[in-house]
């Protein structure tokens, strides 16, 4: 079935009922109305169909209307069946003032029904046009009932635009209307109140174009067009599924489940994060096998992306680098190391050579992408000439030839080779001076379906090297924002595919190639009856055109498109996709369910006996089920007795309930209640908590055989062992409330430990609060704390000394074996996530910490399991006092700038906040942190992004004790150093040893994590003295690294970044010779030949303005900085490397995969 071109659901406002428009038309005058002779004589509309479109739920109705121009009242199409209801197609030709044709879809079932039957239908009606590009199609959803049994559209088409015979709706004065009707299910009435996209359910890609979508996570696109363009490459595929990940999905196993009542829940590697290699190859092996959209957040995650850098969008080009890196590094050393730069990578030559002296210099540069520019190129071709332009160096740009000096030359390149698959990448975006601001060229580029490259090649190629086009991926918006989608023609051959996040369509050629060539709408605006014109298509830019083109070299096509085979996918790959596409499955089936049913989570003896902890078992880890509200107690209890295999006539059933912050046995489901339903139950809520007896089980040491006519309460044991510090959970137990505590501990003993008889026994209540709860063996149980589910705990007294000591303090100091330290423990204890301060994003381990656990101890623990580590077996172990603790900050997500303070007093409750994530950063120091008492630690930054620990005495001078120890350590520094405030690039001041003040700047950069606090040598290139004591005569300037920063004031604020420095000038110098001496130290720290032809320049701080060699007041102002004014520093004017510009020409967070 032909999709159309374009598609867009409609808002409310767009959407009648059938009656307003007949209000309409009642109010028009009886000459105006076709008469009932004429009417007679008009022809009958005919109707194809209904026809499925290859959707079980999908289908088609083709209605023609002949004699359309001779129409004007209501017309009604046959009636038609679908999903069995009754419907038919009204339309009204001259509709609302005469201006549109209108549209409905009218439910015949309805009329006259006074129950709430409902139908929910999503619809679309089409207007066919000869050129299915201008096909006019809207969709829409509506829920059809008695009184609202017709719904559509009352401004389809303009009336006048589809009388036009040029316009090509009619045909021989028949107008064909296509309908598209899905009856929604009740389950997927609800989906699409999550999705609000007709388009979507009306449409199955797989069914219409043999491939499917990819869901957009908020901003995603572009990284969507990426995908489906390098999907649609099958040689990539193959490398991608050939990355080993076998021990990735080896950890995958399948959840078998005993009995369908048993709810799903994903296996603990699940909250793992897969590896990239992995993620991808489930990402590619859905698009080839599953039948709906695909999911991308198992792929971002990997990334290391979280929920907002899904609702960033970045620029398409530099995610394809990004990705395209990663995945070549990651295939290093595998069967498919090589693959990226053999389909991907070109090689070029960079040439310079002189026209009167025989000298060249010769460069070759890999690519795997070329950004070939818009602005002021016809087409791909004339761009490309320009790439390989050959530029003449004369006059004032003559070329610097070694052994030669200046010399006029010709600069240029050409290519030595060309990739398999070409990405070309089209400048759009860049700086327009006029404007002060980034824009998007939208200027015609046009481009071809086949591109010859033999002409660019060194020398010329001597046959044609032609490349065919395989996908275009379109930018549409502006500099700010925009969408992105992709074009592709998966074979090079045949029909041309568009990819719009979820949407899949076939398309023409022309809507993939010509229409994205930009420039200005070349639709005739000015008639009033052409197609564009009902779009509001008047001449204007077009904002949406090509920013991204893929070309796969013809005769490398049958290698590189060449389709899968089932044996390209390893084994382990499908085994695990297919589980979870399983457990997908039946995921999707229980939330469809759930409203249906309620969950229950069950326990038994075998549960309670394995759990080491607080109550009576992790009730996250027990056997989850669901049972339907409509089901008895009875068909309840039998499933749980299939689900436990305990037998159903041993069966007996606890309900379970909240009590003192824990899950507690409550009381039984009796037996009488087996016929009442679940729903009418007010015991059952949504979540309900079972404990599962068996009666016949003397495992569980269950005594329900002494049970009598009178009350027996329900109470579960656990005995504490002392020696290996551990809890044993022994079952239940009923006993009288009238028994004395310490007859309830002898006939535990005797039951449950006889090898205690004799010992003195203590008991205690297990209480969430307060840990446990001793109880006095001369009360009778109902004077005491416990009820019915209470935990009694058994200690051996003659192993703790707090049987003869009354304590209060919760954290007492006392032998390891005593029961209420141990639950001390188990209450008080963090579980905590510790992370190195030199990788603040990784966590290195995570343990089990008491809150008042001290400093030192923390530390201790931490050395513990670093000495743990396989890394430190051949490696220098860990010491306890040479490690620093910091707290974890919310407001940067990392540590925070100072260390914590070391302290007898501070503990792991001071360390830690309610919102921090149970987060604690350390780092390795090289000395005793106990130094730090009489210890001053600083931290300097030398150049080259080095940073040097000093212990300097509290009582000596900081700055002059930090000097000698730079000169005792023979760092390599020049003789004439000092120590400097930096700040965003430039030295923000510099420190005198005798000032106080400067004593306490430097003592609080120096503890500051920012690296603030530099020590900076002059060299002798820059001046520098060996002895700084005769520098009578000079002054120090400063230096900073500069670029203009886009859109500020006309690009006249300069922006400081990088690494200053200090040069030493003579009073008496020329700015050439100060010139000179920068240079020398920018050649010595960059060791980049370039340095030498960096812009040198005065700037004024305060204002930022730039005072150049060539302004007229430039010796006014050097003569300043030559008398040591502080205003001033030098400036070097070259771009920031570093700092990520996309292909926007905006600065904004670079794309990283960090994974």
């Amino acid at each position: 079935m032909a999709v159309p071109r374009q598609t867009s659901p409609q808002s409310d406002v767009e959407q009648v009922d059938r009656q307003q428009e007949e209000r309409t038309m009642a109010e028009t005058s009886e000459e105006e109305q076709t008469s009932d002779a004429e009417a007679e004589s008009l022809p009958e509309t005919s109707l194809q169909g209904p026809e499925s479109t290859g959707h079980p739920d999908i289908y088609k109705v083709v209605w023609k209307v002949p004699e359309f121009s001779r129409r004007n009242g209501k017309v009604h199409s046959p009636l038609f069946e679908i999903s069995g209801v009754p419907w038919s197609i009204l339309m009204f030709p001259v509709g609302i003032n005469k201006q549109f044709t209108s549209l409905f879809l009218d439910s015949k079932f309805m009329k006259g029904r006074k129950d709430p039957y409902r139908v929910n239908a999503c619809f679309e009606f089409t207007i066919e046009n000869r050129d299915p590009v201008w096909s006019e199609t809207k969709q829409a959803q509506h829920v059809f009932q008695y009184d609202d049994a017709d719904w559509g559209f009352h401004t389809f088409v303009k009336y006048n635009i589809v009388m036009d015979q040029s316009a090509g709706f009619l045909v021989d004065n028949v107008l064909t209307v296509i309908l598209i009707v899905r009856v929604l299910r009740d389950h997927e009435g609800r989906e699409y109140n999550s999705s609000k996209d007709p388009i979507l359910w009306l449409h199955d890609p797989k069914v219409e174009t043999g491939f499917v979508g990819l869901k957009n996570q908020g901003a995603t696109c572009y990284m969507n067009s990426l995908l489906q363009s390098l999907f649609h490459i099958p040689a990539l595929q193959r490398a991608v599924y050939k990355m080993p990940t076998e021990q990735e999905t080896a950890n995958k196993r399948p959840r078998h489940s005993s009995h369908p009542a048993i709810v799903s829940r994903s296996d603990s590697s699940s909250s793992s994060t897969d590896s990239v290699a992995l993620a991808l190859q489930r990402v590619f092996y859905n698009l080839q096998h599953s039948k709906k959209s695909v999911g991308t957040k198992a792929l971002t995650k990997s990334f290391g992306w979280d929920a907002l850098d899904a609702f960033t969008q970045h620029d398409v080009q530099e995610l394809d680098r990004v990705l395209c890196d990663n995945l070549e590094e990651k295939m290093k050393g595998t069967i498919v190391d090589g693959e990226v730069p053999r389909l991907f990578r070109g090689k070029l030559q960079n040439f310079v050579k002189c026209i009167n002296v025989d000298f060249s210099s010769l460069r070759e540069e890999e690519f795997y992408d070329l950004s070939l520019n818009v602005k002021g190129c016809k087409n791909i071709e004339e761009s490309l000439m320009k790439y390989v332009e050959v530029e003449k160096l004369d006059g004032e740009n003559k070329y610097m030839a070694d052994g030669h000096g200046l010399q006029d030359a010709e600069k240029g390149c050409a290519f030595l080779s060309l990739p398999p698959v070409l990405h070309l990448h089209l400048k759009r975006f860049e700086y327009d001076p006029v404007r002060d601001a980034n824009v998007k060229i939208n200027d015609k580029f046009e481009f071809g379906s086949v591109l010859d490259l033999s002409q660019y090649m060194q020398g010329k190629a001597k046959s044609s090297l032609s490349y065919l086009l395989h996908s275009v991926l379109v930018h549409s918006g502006d500099v700010h924002g925009g969408h992105y989608f992709a074009y592709i023609r998966p074979d090079c051959k045949s029909k041309w595919l568009k990819f719009n996040d979820e949407r899949v369509s076939v398309v023409s050629a022309e809507e993939a190639i010509q229409n994205n060539f930009g420039g200005e709408d070349e639709s005739d605006g000015d008639s009033a009856f052409s197609p564009s014109a009902n779009r509001g298509r008047s001449s204007s830019r077009r904002t949406s055109n090509a920013y991204m083109l893929v070309y796969v070299r013809e005769s490398a096509v049958d290698e590189v498109l060449r389709p899968l085979t089932h044996d390209d996918i390893p084994d382990h790959l499908r085994q695990r996709f297919r589980l979870e596409e399983e457990e997908e499955e039946l995921r999707r089936r229980e939330k469809l369910e759930a409203h249906l049913k309620i969950q229950i989570r069950l326990c038994t003896f075998q549960d309670i006996s394995m759990h080491q902890g607080l109550d009576l078992v992790e009730w996250t880890s027990v056997v989850h089920m669901s049972i339907l509200k409509t089901d008895t107690l009875g068909q309840m209890k039998h499933t749980i007795a299939q689900v436990t295999k305990i037998p159903e006539e041993s069966l007996r059933v606890w309900l379970c309930r909240i009590r003192n912050d824990s899950m507690r046995v409550e009381c039984e489901v009796r037996s009488s209640a087996d016929a009442d339903l679940i729903a009418d139950n007010d015991l059952f809520v949504s979540d309900t908590c079972l404990f599962c007896e068996n009666t016949a089980s003397f495992d569980s040491r269950d005594l329900s055989r002494d049970m009598n006519n009178g009350k027996l309460d329900i109470i579960f044991l656990k005995i504490f062992n002392a020696e290996k510090e551990e809890l044993l959970s022994l079952g239940h137990f009923f006993v009288a409330p009238n028994m004395l505590v310490s007859g309830m501990i002898d006939q535990f003993v005797e039951r449950a430990v006889p090898d205690w008889k004799g010992c003195a026994v203590e008991a205690f209540e297990e209480d969430r609060k307060s840990g446990a709860v001793r109880l006095d063996k001369e009360a009778d149980i109902s004077s005491t704390p416990l009820c019915p589910g209470s935990i009694v705990v058994l200690n051996k007294a003659d192993v703790c000394i707090c049987s003869k000591t009354k304590i209060t303090d919760p954290y007492w100091d006392c032998d390891d074996g005593c029961v209420r330290k141990y639950y001390d423990k188990l209450l008080n204890s963090v579980s905590v996530r510790f992370r190195s301060i030199s990788d603040r994003t990784k966590d290195l381990f995570q343990v089990k910490v008491h809150l008042r656990d001290s400093y030192d101890k923390i530390c201790g623990i931490i050395v513990k399991m670093l000495n743990a580590e396989e890394s430190r077996l051949n490696g220098k172990q860990a010491e306890e006092f040479h490690i620093q603790l910091y707290r974890h900050s919310s407001n940067n997500d990392g540590p925070e700038q100072k260390p914590a303070q070391r302290d007898d007093r501070v503990t792991l409750e001071n360390l830690l906040s309610s919102w921090d994530k149970n987060i604690l950063y350390f780092q390795e120091l090289s000395f005793d942190i106990r130094e730090l008492e009489t210890k001053h630690l600083l931290r300097v930054c030398l150049l080259g992004d080095v940073r040097e620990e000093f212990l300097i005495e509290k009582e000596k001078n900081l700055i002059n004790a930090i000097l000698e120890s730079i000169k005792k350590q023979k760092l390599d520094l020049a003789p004439e150093i000092y120590i400097c405030h930096v700040g965003k690039g430039k030295i923000n001041e510099i420190f005198d040893a005798e000032s106080e003040e400067s004593e306490e700047d430097v003592l609080r950069l120096g503890q500051a994590e920012a690296r603030s606090l530099y020590a900076i040598s002059v060299s002798a290139a820059a001046g520098g003295l060996k002895n700084p004591a005769k520098a009578q005569g000079s002054l120090l300037v400063r230096v900073s690294h500069f670029e203009f920063d886009k859109g500020q004031r006309n690009g006249l604020i300069p922006r400081t970044y990088g690494e200053p420095f200090l040069i030493r000038m003579h009073v008496d110098e020329d700015f050439d010779a100060v010139k000179t001496k920068v240079r020398k130290q920018l050649l010595a720290i960059s060791h980049d030949e370039s340095s030498k032809e960096w812009p040198v320049v005065l700037v004024r701080t305060g204002n930022g303005s730039v005072i150049e060699e060539s302004d007229s007041d430039f010796a006014t102002e050097f003569s300043h900085l030559k008398e040591g004014t502080e205003n001033y520093f030098l400036g070097v004017q070259h771009p920031d490397k570093n700092r990520h510009v996309n292909s926007r020409g905006g600065y904004e967070k670079a794309i990283k995969i960090s994974r």
